[in-house]
């Protein structure tokens, strides 16, 4: 039976106790004049993949197994750019080259198009799959259109388990089991860090910009909480694992 536990960013599938498969979901983003309630979302996506980061880890620690993983994208979604492009960056270096035939791109939302718009939606997927997209594919990673339900899920564990990859560690894996490195010297855990300061340069550079134009006390508050949740992102990089 596969279990699958219920996230909105970040989850696993199981077949049996020592065997899993991450399933990590994407955010709506917006890349402009994003308000305080959407940075949060960011906020959130950030949160999933620093769990996408350590739950690897601590499987191979305890000789589990990641048969794979699911990295599940809206196809509605009109941009792909700025933060969902850098996740997606952070995605590319947890897992590495050699275990790039262990991921699944699977584009979901497809049930909730319309015939007219479904062409736009395979033109979106086939720019995913020839630029963004291309070097995982290279690397064997494949790409599949379905939803986040018990079926697909069936479906996409049989295939992971016939590629044979079981004994094939995520990069991530490698870094911090048997390199012992800081979470925050991994490749992932590098490039995650630079998205973050890139928020937090970006937080405060608003901050000083509400002052300036005699912003609301609550919006500036609302602000600087946002700011408080970048750096502790940034302090639990470099907290041991």
């Amino acid at each position: 039976m596969v279990q699958i536990s219920p996230s909105s960013k970040a989850s696993y599938w199981s077949t049996r106790p020592d065997l899993a498969i991450l399933a990590v979901t994407t955010l709506r983003y917006w890349e402009t004049s994003v308000t305080g309630s959407i940075d949060r979302k960011l906020i959130r996506r950030r949160k999933s993949l620093v769990f996408t980061i350590t739950y690897p880890e601590a499987s191979y620690r305890n000789n589990g197994k990641v048969a794979g993983i699911v990295y599940c994208h809206d196809i509605t979604q009109k941009k792909w750019g700025g933060s969902a492009q850098k996740t997606f960056q952070v995605f590319e270096k947890l897992c590495g080259p050699d275990a790039a035939k262990k991921v699944v791109l699977l584009t979901t939302m497809w049930d909730n198009s319309t015939a007219h718009a479904r062409g736009s939606l395979e033109y979106r997927e086939e720019c995913l799959k020839n630029t963004y997209w291309k070097d995982m594919i290279s690397k064997g990673s494949i790409v599949h259109r379905g939803q986040l339900t018990n079926e697909a899920a069936h479906s996409i564990i049989s295939f992971l388990l016939a590629q044979n990859a079981l004994s094939v560690p995520l990069q991530i894996q490698q870094e911090l089991f048997d390199m012992k490195k800081m979470l925050k010297d991994t490749d992932a855990g590098i490039t995650l860090s630079a998205m973050l300061k890139e928020s937090l340069h970006m937080y405060k550079k608003r901050i000083k910009s509400s002052r300036k134009e005699g912003g609301s006390r609550q919006a500036i508050l609302d602000l600087e909480a946002e700011t408080m949740k970048i750096k502790k992102q940034l302090a639990d990089l470099k907290t041991p694992i």
